[in-house]
């Protein structure tokens, strides 16, 4: 390859990867924090802690774009900026192999860099949505101050530039960035690099530069927007937003059991699956890069272990939700794929010319094998969308909704307060902070009555039930029990309608006129936020509306119900109740059935195990009902079904 063709073949190959990403974005917006997202660049407001304000006034820009939807236009940040550090880490290789002297070679482990990183499952997933434009802007300003920190010695300008891009990073994602400093420090120090007095005096001022973007969170709290998460007027506001305080009573939990859990998590799916099950080699990249230049792999290792130990040591998901940590970790593809690419240069340059080309055509056919199998394929996914004109088509006008889950909050902000759907949504994780009342009245003057503060907040909401009886008033299906538990309230559609009417009608009319797509016809993919934040919402549904016709009598009805919510959700529980509608049926083999995949599904479910020892005792084989009673006790000893099973068994096997 000549040098000088080298620019249009890297312009060739960046315009095939956006052709790629821009055929993968969804139109409308994903099923996470995604809605959320939008409504802050729309707004111009302030993102849940610790507020993002570089990531909401940048996502501004992109919605004067006269190109699709809202939020189609919020997802093109994301992808803006993920092809932006595809093209960074095409630089910090060929900086990398400078030594190599074959162009052509240089060129091709510099491209494949790039490459890995951009089609790496959990980069390409977050370069193509709303939410994922804050780690798709973390791993672009990632990038640059490591391609800055390569070359400050060659020029003193890059350090200054280092020192103002790591201000304007803390202000989008810090708690990636902060953790990450003391690899550069290290880096700095090895390469025995000695600043003058003036030149760290400029760069503290150009770091506080950069830092400077969080006045925004006290400008846009004065102009108090229609979305604002807190009302940041003073320093305490300021920390309270930035240090994440409202999250400090699930994060303190974690324990070194959740540390080892994500950890091996980690390295079962990222190494093995983020870039086909090649992840793993980069490890003898590291070695091999080690053996040539040694500060270079301290910088980058030691950043890769800090972001890695810092996510799995905070991270707090919910039991078998370790997937949550994937968007946190997306930028530490940047490390695997440098890493990666340089154990592909190490082979390449110990081939003859013949095993060479072949090697690369190898390479070539694994890069295509890679875009088919980690393709999203969210062009035509509308699953977030249709769940939120769903929830619309429930709502009764000039009604409340009591909305958990960040979907179900994110989706009811969009609707009402973009396209003004005539509900009114209340958030309980923040119904007890003053600047929240004071924004649902602003927003929503005259449309709801809310009753002065109380410290216990399944007091306050049924407070706000109280005060709002001339009101239709529903709360999400997922909504936290403890806070509704003497609310009485009947299903309806993926909301419960709080209501006084003892005798529940069972409908599913709301199902009947709802939008599936992407599910029923098969249209689009979908990942576990999906699952968890609209599916299981659906599955939830249809599951109430099952067992209270199961409660009822009406068996074979509630089996259609049951069957319509395992459709969404592969769920045990489920699966148990299922089975006893079978058990009931007196259709044995289908409840076995039932119970047998409640246990495949959850190893551990007790109530499974117990309910197939009456199986087993049916079929006459106690010895296989034993076992299952015993299976049944040693995950929950105190299950009062098993225990009673035993004594009964033990009686009959001894006679």
């Amino acid at each position: 390859m000549k040098v000088k063709y080298k620019n249009y073949y890297l312009f060739l190959f960046f315009i095939f990867f956006i052709y790629i990403y821009l055929f993968s974005v969804s139109p409308t917006y994903n099923s996470d924090d995604s809605p959320e997202t939008t409504l802050a660049f729309y707004s111009l407001g302030i993102q849940h802690p610790p507020g993002y304000p570089l990531n909401t006034m940048l996502g501004k820009i992109f919605t004067f774009i006269p190109l699709g939807s809202l939020m189609f236009r919020a997802n093109l940040m994301a992808v803006f900026f993920n092809i932006l550090t595809g093209f960074l880490i095409f630089l910090i290789m060929y900086r990398i192999i400078d030594f190599e002297k074959n162009v052509f070679i240089k060129f091709f482990i510099a491209i494949t860099a790039s490459f890995l990183f951009l089609f790496s499952v959990s980069v390409w997933r977050q370069g193509i949505s709303a939410k994922g434009s804050i780690y798709s802007l973390n791993t672009f300003l990632t990038c640059l101050v490591i391609y800055c920190v390569l070359n400050y010695k060659i020029n003193i300008k890059y350090f200054y530039l280092f020192c103002f891009i790591y201000g304007l990073a803390m202000c989008n994602h810090w708690t990636s960035m902060i953790v990450i400093f003391p690899a550069f420090i290290i880096y700095m120090f090895f390469e025995k690099n000695r600043f003058k007095f003036n030149n760290v005096f400029i760069g503290l001022i150009l770091f506080f530069l950069g830092l400077s973007v969080y006045l925004f969170v006290f400008v846009r709290s004065k102009t108090q927007p229609i979305y604002s998460w807190g009302d940041t007027k003073t320093l305490d506001d300021f920390i309270w937003l930035i240090s994440r305080a409202q999250y400090a009573g699930v994060e303190t939990k974690h324990k070194i059991n959740d540390t080892l859990n994500l950890l091996i998590y980690y390295i079962k799916y990222f190494t093995l699956n983020e870039i086909l099950i090649f992840g793993i080699l980069f490890l003898p990249g590291v070695y091999f890069l080690y053996k040539i230049n040694r500060s270079i792999v301290m910088l980058l290792s030691g950043s890769y272990i800090l972001l890695l130990l810092s996510v799995v040591s905070f991270a707090t998901p919910p039991d078998k939700t370790e997937w949550l940590i994937k968007p946190y970790l997306a930028s530490a593809n940047i490390y695997v794929s440098i890493f990666l690419s340089f154990f592909i240069y190490y082979i390449l340059v110990k081939l003859n010319s013949v095993l060479r080309l072949l090697f690369i055509s190898i390479i070539s056919l694994g890069f295509i094998f890679c875009c088919l199998k980690n393709n999203p394929g969210y062009s035509r996914y509308f699953i977030g969308y249709d769940y939120s004109k769903n929830m619309v088509k429930v709502l009764c006008c000039d009604s409340i909704l009591i909305a958990e889950g960040d979907m179900n909050i994110g989706a009811a902000l969009y609707e009402t307060l973009i396209n003004k759907s005539d509900f009114v949504p209340v958030i309980p994780v923040v119904m007890q902070y003053e600047w929240y009342r004071k924004q649902v009245n602003r927003n929503f003057k005259g449309k709801i009555n809310l009753p002065p503060n109380n410290p216990d907040l399944k007091s306050y909401i049924e407070s706000v039930v109280a005060y709002n009886k001339d009101k239709k008033i529903y709360y999400t299906n997922i909504a936290t029990p403890q806070l509704v538990k003497d609310l009485k309230s009947a299903p309806i559609g993926v909301f419960y309608l709080i209501t006084d009417i003892e005798k529940v009608i069972v409908n599913d009319f709301y199902f009947l006129i709802g939008s599936f797509r992407g599910k029923l016809d098969k249209i689009s993919k979908y990942d576990e936020f999906t699952q968890r934040l609209v599916f299981d919402n659906y599955a939830t549904g249809y599951f109430s509306l099952g067992e209270i016709l199961r409660n009822q009598g009406r068996l074979t009805e509630a089996l259609k119900f049951y069957k319509y919510g395992i459709f969404y959700q592969q769920n045990s529980a489920a699966y148990v109740n299922f089975g006893l509608i079978y058990y009931q049926l007196q259709d044995l083999d289908k409840a076995e059935e039932c119970w047998k995949k409640a246990v495949q599904i959850d190893p551990k479910n007790s109530v499974a195990y117990s309910n197939l020892a009456f199986i087993y005792i049916a079929k006459n084989d106690l010895i296989n009902a034993k076992k299952m009673v015993d299976k049944a006790l040693l995950f929950d000893p105190n299950n009062q079904t098993a225990k009673n099973l035993k004594q009964t068994l033990n009686l009959w096997i001894k006679q």
